[in-house]
């Protein structure tokens, strides 16, 4: 089976579980890492271009999950 590779980026501790718990109740994703500091998970995206799937929250103060959903993927 072939896996999707994911990240999960949140700005808070609590958010961060439950993304990452999520995330990994998928069939199917690989959870690659996680990151609470979004500028990071950018990076991250950049230097791997297997990642396929961000999970990100949605309205934070310093990397809303709205503009980052435009941001193509490799």
């Amino acid at each position: 089976m072939h896996m999707i590779r994911a990240i999960v980026i949140g700005e808070g501790q609590g958010g961060l579980e439950n993304l990452k718990e999520y995330a990994t109740s998928v069939p199917g994703l690989e959870l690659v890492a996680s990151f609470d500091n979004p500028e990071k998970g950018l990076h991250f995206i950049e230097q791997d271009p297997s990642i396929r799937l961000v999970f990100q929250e949605v309205g934070k103060p310093r990397l809303n999950g709205i503009p980052l959903g435009r941001l193509p993927l490799n």
